[in-house]
């Protein structure tokens, strides 16, 4: 528990950032945050919470005095349509600072980039910063990715539509992207033996590009995409995916058989066997949908893997009942509950529950000011963190690897080894 002088600094801190979370939002950014030492330091999560089986325990990076920013600026949107999620951001970044035990604190001058994201990085430069932060809108990451060059270092919150023609220096991408989750999904998959998949999405375009890059790193791996379908509604999907397993073909052959037998025969449907794994990139609500389904349509023995979109977080056992024995990648922060920065943002923070993903990516981006230089200087490092395994990219972008969950009686359970079936599934 935090003590209450540390208490009383976060709450002022945050009050900033909470007197309003609409439009209208203002938050006082003309004085740099003050210099505060209190709290443990944030804990990385625990070596058997890795997901891959062939992966090495990651190894956490000592500081080093030398390559720390003494001044750090934070691009956030503070007005407009952006405000909460700009928020969110700040109260995970500030949880890590004040619960940092580093007697280096950098000071921290904020910024509103929700106008100009470009005017915002060059004011920064000018004011003496040492690494900006943010933005966290692509618009802005778009812009400031166009510039000829970049004096200062930034840290992106969000990735550009398009990586530049030629490598910007000192312009570090780190997000929350869904195209790693399904790279991952991906992996796993293949390190598990499975090497034909099946993929299900939905029209909406996040799912298409996490669906995409599971194709795309699954085929470069080897895989072969066995079959696509569309979930935009329960009865469209249930003859779709039972066209694309092939089960209408085998109720055509027992059709036509009783016709030439002149008999009723017992029968029942038999699915295509060359697909040994099913990849879902949907919400919680249409899993739901989908895992009856798959069972409906004698496809409940095949391992079903999805990205962290399936679980919300919510623990509700009975709604999530029909999601028993689906694995999913997903941010560490949703089952440590005993991190200390996650407990102050929970004591303080007034920002909704659906925000909890870009609490962790604030605490993260926190957490990567110190550490760029070194990545930089070691890229095969990995860092251990609130959304995953972290490691620098040669072009510059922050990889995650996320921990595996699995659904069992309805509520999510972090493994520590994937386990591609459930025990009732597997003894039928």
């Amino acid at each position: 528990m935090l003590n209450r002088s540390t208490q009383c600094v976060l709450m002022t801190l945050l009050a900033l950032s909470f007197s309003n979370c609409g439009g209208n939002t203002r938050v006082n950014s003309d004085e740099p945050a003050p210099v505060v030492q209190s709290g443990p330091q944030i804990k990385a999560p625990i070596s058997k919470e890795q997901p891959l089986k062939e992966q090495q325990p990651a190894k956490l990076l000592p500081n080093s005095l030398a390559s720390q920013p003494k001044k750090i600026a934070l691009l956030v949107p503070m007005q407009g349509r952006l405000a909460e999620a700009g928020i969110a951001v700040s109260d995970g970044f500030f949880a890590a600072y004040y619960q940092s035990t580093s007697g280096n604190l950098p000071h921290i001058h904020r910024y509103d980039s929700s106008q100009d994201a470009a005017a915002a990085y060059q004011q920064a430069v000018n004011d003496g910063a040492e690494l900006i932060i943010g933005p966290v809108d692509k618009d802005g990451v778009n812009k400031i990715s166009q510039l000829p060059s970049l004096k200062v270092p930034l840290l992106s919150l969000t990735y550009p539509d398009q990586q530049p023609t030629q490598p910007l220096a000192n312009f570090y991408q780190f997000g929350l992207a869904v195209e790693d989750e399904g790279r991952q999904a991906a992996r796993q998959a293949m390190l598990n033996g499975h090497s034909r998949a099946l993929i299900v999405s939905t029209p909406q375009e996040v799912s298409e590009r996490s669906a995409q890059a599971f194709a795309t790193e699954f085929q470069q791996l080897g895989g072969t995409i066995t079959g696509k379908t569309n979930f935009a509604s329960l009865d469209k999907f249930s003859e779709n995916f039972s066209q694309v397993m092939l089960l209408n073909e085998s109720k055509a052959r027992a059709a036509l058989l009783q016709q030439q037998l002149g008999t009723k025969l017992e029968f029942t449907p038999r699915r295509r066997a060359d697909v040994s794994m099913i990849f879902i990139a949907v919400t919680p609500e249409q899993g739901r949908q989908i895992k009856p389904t798959l069972v409906f349509q004698y496809a409940n023995s095949i391992p079903v893997y999805a990205t962290s979109s399936i679980y919300s977080g919510t623990i509700d056992a009975v709604k999530n009942e029909d999601l028993n024995g689906v694995l999913f990648n997903t941010l560490p922060w949703v089952f440590d509950s005993a991190n200390p920065v996650k407990q102050a943002i929970a004591q303080t923070s007034k920002s909704a529950a659906v925000y909890g993903r870009l609490h962790a990516l604030g605490a993260d981006a926190f957490q990567l000011s110190s550490r760029l230089a070194q990545l930089k200087q070691a890229p095969q490092t990995k860092i251990d963190s609130a959304t995953g395994t972290l490691q620098l990219m040669p072009d510059g972008r922050i990889e995650r690897e996320q921990m595996w969950a699995r659904f069992n009686q309805g509520l999510a359970e972090p493994l520590a080894t994937v386990v591609d079936a459930n025990p009732q599934e597997a003894s039928e």
